[in-house]
């Protein structure tokens, strides 16, 4: 059993009754991201994620792990700093390792730019089809 095992079934557990209440998800404005917060829970992910950041080069101060009030086992990354993990992820873990494993996994997206290329891609994308339409009207205009 590591260190992490003992704290990471704790914040399963406060996780587990934050979900139940279900006050994390009322404060939300509609149509926004349910967001769980809780300092200690926050705090766990930080330390499993700070080794993480250091050894991806991605600046763990800049770099923030929010908690998503979602059942399901899943994470992702958004506006290329941001790690959300889904409750049911926490939940779901047997091990600190497959968290962090999860984190992991995200982090090297972060590295990688993935975010940054697929939008660079999705703006080309758009200037393409643009350039289409235009060309097409001309044709039937003519």
């Amino acid at each position: 059993m590591t260190s992490f095992t003992i704290p990471l079934r704790a914040a399963a557990a406060a996780l587990a009754g934050l979900m139940a209440l279900g006050s994390a998800a009322k404060a939300q404005a509609p149509g926004a991201l349910p967001i769980i917060r809780d300092t200690e829970i926050e705090n766990l992910l930080r330390d499993y994620a700070r080794p993480l950041f250091r050894a991806a080069g991605v600046g763990g101060s800049q770099t923030n792990v929010i908690i998503v009030n979602n059942r399901g086992f899943n994470a992702f990354v958004a506006n290329g700093r941001r790690i959300f993990i889904n409750a049911g992820a926490i939940l779901d873990s047997r091990t600190p390792n497959e968290l962090i494993g999860v984190m992991a996994h995200e982090t090297g997206h972060i590295a990688g730019g993935h975010l940054a290329r697929l939008r660079e891609a999705v703006e080309r994308a758009q200037i393409i089809a643009a350039l289409g339409m235009i060309v097409g009207a001309a044709g039937v205009a003519a």
